[in-house]
Order: C-alpha cells, then structure tokens, then sequence
C-alpha cells in the first residue's frame, strides 16, 4: 500500500473511442483534502470508485452513503450524484471510468446499478492490486489501453464473484431505510386515529428508542 500513501493526485485519459463492448475514458487515484467534494453533477459513462484509507459520503438519489476502506460506489450516466470525503478522515480513492455495448451488462452480474450503486470488498487486496496496475500502465506505450482493458475485465469478474458479499453487505446497509418506510406506512394508514411511537415501534419490529433514532 507504500504507493498509495504517496500519491496526492494522478490521473490520465483514454481519448481513442470506439464502440466497442468496454472503452476506458479515465483512470486515477487521489488522496482527498478534508470536505473535498464533487457534484452535484452528472457524467455521460459509467465510473467505479474504490476507497483505500479513510472515508466520506456518496450521495444518489436523496439516499447518503456513509462509506470507508473497503468500499466502493458506482457513477451511473447521466445521473445526477455528490460525493465529499469526510473532515477529520478524508477519504484517499482510485476510479476508472468507462462504457461500452456490454457495460451495463457485466455491473448488473455484479449487482451494481442505480438502485445498488455500493459495493464492499475487504477480504484481500485483488481489487486495490487491480487498480495499482491500472495506474501503473501510465508507463507503457502503444499497449497501455489494451493491458487497461485487460484490467477492467478482471475488476469486473472479481466483482461479479463477489456478488454474493456484496448483496448481503447491501440489504444490511439499506434495512435502516426499510425501517423508516415501514413507519411511513404505518403512519399514513392510521394517521386519522390516535396512534403512539410504541405502537409504531412494534408495526416495524424494532426497541421504540432505535425506531426514535432512526427516524430522528
């Protein structure tokens, strides 16, 4: 991880397009000021982030993501997200940005899409290994956006064999909004009748001080 620590910001561009069923735009790595941010803002691809050290918010939606080291968000085109590292632990991430005939293809195998745009993978460092490489094709010549390419078909396959992990960490990351649009839907049934937290509490099934919390 010795080259991430001391890399503030690098970043090249693919300019060659074609349709063809993967085409690399970008590829860069960045150790993020406190509050840096982007957007709200939308890119005409699609763009993969992965945190290596400390954490921030991505924002879709109306939904905010609390993400850190391990974590990973999808950019969608053309929808419109936010992103900011945190203040006291900026976030230090890599991206590569990308489109193509088979694009939407290979993220929907890996579970990722506007509905889904988070992903986890801790368990070893393939993917911060595969974006290193990816950084360090800057040094090739004629072969850099074939070995790119390369890379990013390898990025998504781990990705996809990790679809199971990455469901399971999205349903407990989202079961605080299922919560909240459980009481939603209590509420707007029973709001003509006298109705109290407790009962509210047990519609949803939660300790009515965690309901607070949340809905809070």
């Amino acid at each position: 991880m010795e080259y991430y620590e001391i890399v503030m910001l690098e970043k090249f561009y693919i300019n060659q397009y074609n349709h063809t069923d993967l085409n690399i735009y970008r590829c860069g790595i960045e150790s993020c000021v406190p509050g840096h941010s982007w957007g709200p803002a939308i890119r005409d691809h699609y763009i993969i982030h992965y945190i290596l050290d400390g954490k921030g918010i991505f924002r879709l939606r109306g939904v905010t993501y609390q993400l850190c080291k391990g974590d990973g968000f999808l950019i969608c085109p053309n929808a419109i997200v936010y992103y900011k590292a945190d203040m006291e632990e900026p976030w230090s991430y890599t991206w590569i940005g990308f489109h193509g005939l088979k694009a939407e293809s290979y993220l929907v195998q890996a579970g990722l899409n506007l509905n889904n745009p988070i992903f986890r993978y801790d368990k070893d460092d393939f993917i911060s290994n595969c974006f290193k490489q990816m950084i360090e094709t800057k040094n090739l010549g004629r072969g850099k956006e074939a070995r790119l390419i390369g890379l990013l078909y390898t990025l998504l396959s781990q990705l996809i064999e990790n679809i199971d992990e990455n469901i399971i960490h999205s349903e407990k990351s989202n079961m605080p909004e299922k919560y909240i649009r459980k009481a939603i839907e209590y509420i707007s049934m029973n709001y003509s009748i006298k109705t109290s937290i407790k009962d509210i509490a047990a519609y949803v099934g939660l300790d009515r001080s965690y309901l607070y919390t949340l809905f809070k």
